[in-house]
């Protein structure tokens, strides 16, 4: 499932989707994964969840300027 929550990690949308799913920034990323530009503080709003059978390989946030968000890259395999 990939979703622009326009919320964070810590909302009770984030909470349901992500009941007996795997976020990929969790298993694989790294710093704040900022996927919002926003000047105050780095927000991560834009989610990657997949079923608990694969494996994540790798996240990334692409730090290009294409829109006020970021994109979000992850290579997944099967565990």
């Amino acid at each position: 499932i990939a979703v622009d929550l326009n919320n964070t990690q810590f909302s009770e949308v984030y909470k349901i989707l992500s009941q007996n799913k795997i976020d990929a920034f969790h298993k694989a990323g790294s710093g704040f994964g900022q996927t919002y530009k926003y000047s105050f503080i780095p927000l991560r709003i834009d989610f990657l969840f997949s079923d608990k059978k694969f494996k994540i390989n790798s996240f990334k946030v692409i730090k290009k300027n294409f829109s006020d968000h970021y994109p979000i890259v992850t290579y997944y395999g099967i565990d």
